[in-house]
Formats: C-alpha cells, structure tokens, sequence
C-alpha cells in the first residue's frame, strides 16, 4: 500500500540529504576553517577523477563519499566525514577487486604510511584507517594522501576497465 511505502521512505530518509554547502558549514564548525579548506582543496581535485560524488544521509553527521563506477562494479575511494576524518575504508575495498587481494591492500596502507605522521598497522586491513584532516594541512601530507588516492583510483580502473 502506499502507506507502507510512506512508511519505509520515511524511516530511511530519517536524516537530511547533505551537499557540499551543508557540508563545509558543518565541518567548518566541528573542526575548524583549516580542515575546510583542506577538503575543498581535495574535492576540487578528486571530482573529476571520479564517476560521482555521494552525499550521505544523516541527521548529525555528513559524509562524501567519491566513487568509481564501472558496469556493475562500483570502487568507493574513501569517505570524508564532517568529524574532521578523511577515511579509507579497507572494508569496503576488501569486497571489491582488485581490492580482495591483501597484497593489493597491503600496498595501498604502504602508500597511506608515507603520509607525514600517519602510521597505520595491518590490524586496518578489514576495518577503517581514519585520517583526522588536521594531519593534512600542510602540502607535503597533502601531496602524499593524493599520492595514495591516485594509486588507489589507478587500481580500480585498471581491474574494472
């Protein structure tokens, strides 16, 4: 019935859609001017790297999350959230090619190690390596993270394409 249908829309849609005016303003306030313009400086070079950018659905917390899609596969690059973290979810990478391999991974967290002051275990290997944004405020860490992430895009396509 239409109610139902109401009901379930509802119950999903439970939080506000974000774009990227919400967003910054919200991240701006959560962390500080400096992590804004650390992922403005990030969105403006990932957007046409990617296929779309995702923006979540939450009532407290926004996220982006850039991704790749090709076919029937889609590659989710990372997801920036409003808490002031720029994360790479190995979980989700773990489901997808080339991403199944741990090899693959364990190269990637390789490249996400070069990062000045980042230094995660193999323990992030199924889980999240969470970067707080401050970490990347200077351009060295910058370069490195879009180092990581071009690596990562190069990957995706390779196996997808």
């Amino acid at each position: 019935t239409e109610t139902a249908r109401q009901k379930k829309s509802s119950a999903t849609n439970a939080g506000k859609r974000w774009d990227e005016a919400t967003f910054m303003a919200a991240l701006e306030e959560r962390s500080c001017e400096t992590s804004r313009k650390v992922v403005e400086e990030i969105l403006h070079w990932l957007s046409p790297q990617v296929t779309y950018l995702w923006w979540g659905i939450g009532s407290k917390e926004g996220a982006i999350v850039p991704t790749i899609q090709q076919g029937k596969i889609k590659v989710r690059v990372c997801r920036i959230a409003t808490r002031g973290w720029f994360i790479f979810r190995f979980d989700w990478l773990a489901s997808t090619p080339p991403f199944k391999e741990e090899s693959i991974r364990r190269q990637l967290l390789a490249k996400i190690n070069e990062i000045p002051g980042v230094n995660f275990g193999e323990d992030v290997l199924t889980k999240r390596a969470r970067i707080p944004l401050e970490k990347l405020t200077n351009s060295e860490s910058l370069e490195k993270l879009k180092s990581a992430v071009v690596w990562l895009i190069d990957h995706a396509t390779t196996e997808c394409g």
